[in-house]
């Protein structure tokens, strides 16, 4: 998969929403999918806040829903999961 990188006059969260958008989309995240912080920050090689930004924007137009996962991962951070809904 591509890198997400800014482009003139677009944002890196404005990327990283468009590109999840058109996942959603094409049938490639259904709804109930989780989607794993970790996983997508090294699949579209940004880090997690504009990730995280990402999915508020997709939160707030009702195509996902995020949560923390009690047990913690590597590190001894919670891991920060996100849903399609």
């Amino acid at each position: 998969m591509p890198r997400v990188v800014s482009e003139s006059g677009s944002s890196v969260v404005e990327r990283i929403a468009g590109e999840l958008r058109e996942r959603i989309k094409r049938g490639q995240l259904v709804g109930g999918q989780r989607l794993i912080e970790d996983d997508w920050t090294q699949e579209l090689g940004v880090s997690r806040g504009p990730l995280r930004e990402a999915l508020g924007r997709l939160a707030s137009e009702g195509l996902s829903s995020s949560s923390r996962s009690a047990a913690p991962s590597s590190g001894g951070c919670t891991q920060r999961t996100s849903s399609i809904l």
